[in-house]
């Protein structure tokens, strides 16, 4: 046998054993713990809240949408809708609607607040538009509706899509370099996609703006190198400085 057909028969050997450990992965069948339902979740409102949506949509999207950079003037559609636990809005890119729960009503000091979330579900939305104008496609696509189910890849996918979303539409940032990131996929599974999302690609925003997104829609982490965030981090900033040299 020569050296390169054994060194590719080792190379499709490993890549088989990572896609295995990546892709071919049990359910998760712990029970994590529930977050409590905020106080200023009040239910009751519902009306007020649409009254709101109708109010600040079209403005809160087109500034989302002016920060991305995106072409596409389609906006998502609207309904509402029952969503299970804390979560107050969703946004389907394969329907390209935002559904927002009028049961759990954002309200402080006697007023109805739905910019974050409005600007939150806008931020999927023309994360998904700015996708498929790069050549991406739909995104973000799972390779299982539950969580139970993800790969690492997917779980790299989601913290992206969420730490994007909460970036662009303004709500948290984080560049606590004290997280303690998750040691296996259970950890991910259990902790907040938010809090890891912000981590991730925050000091990448900061430091590059806008222009880094689409090598983060692009090139999220896969498989094991979603427990090394920093060195994620790093190959996502050396993609964007050689894409900058070469233009030049």
């Amino acid at each position: 046998m020569g050296f390169r057909r054994f060194v590719n028969i080792l190379f499709a050997a490993s890549t088989l054993l990572l896609t295995s450990y990546n892709d071919i992965l049990p359910p998760i069948n712990i029970k994590c713990n529930e977050s409590p339902i905020p106080s200023y979740y009040v239910a009751g409102k519902g009306s007020n809240l649409i009254d709101c949506i109708n109010n600040n949509y079209k403005s809160k999207y087109k500034k989302v949408k002016d920060f991305i950079g995106v072409k596409d003037t389609t906006m998502p559609g609207l309904r509402y809708d029952y969503l299970p636990g804390t979560t107050i809005g969703f946004y389907s890119a394969r329907s390209d609607v935002m559904t927002f729960d009028t049961s759990k009503v954002i309200y402080i000091n006697n007023d109805t607040r739905c910019d974050f979330p409005i600007m939150h579900e806008s931020a999927h939305a023309l994360l998904n538009r700015k996708s498929q104008e790069i050549g991406n496609g739909i995104w973000t696509k799972f390779s299982a509706s539950d969580r139970r189910n993800f790969t690492l890849s997917d779980y790299g996918l989601e913290l992206i899509s969420e730490g994007l979303a909460n970036y662009t539409s303004k709500e948290n940032k984080s560049k606590n370099n004290n997280i303690n990131w998750p040691r296996n996929r259970e950890e991910f599974y259990c902790g907040s996609p938010y809090n890891f999302g912000n981590y991730l690609v925050t000091n990448i925003m900061d430091e590059f703006g806008a222009i880094a997104i689409p090598f983060m829609i692009k090139n999220p982490p896969t498989g094991t190198e979603v427990f090394y965030p920093t060195e994620w981090q790093n190959r996502i900033r050396r993609l964007i400085i050689n894409s900058q040299r070469s233009r030049r």
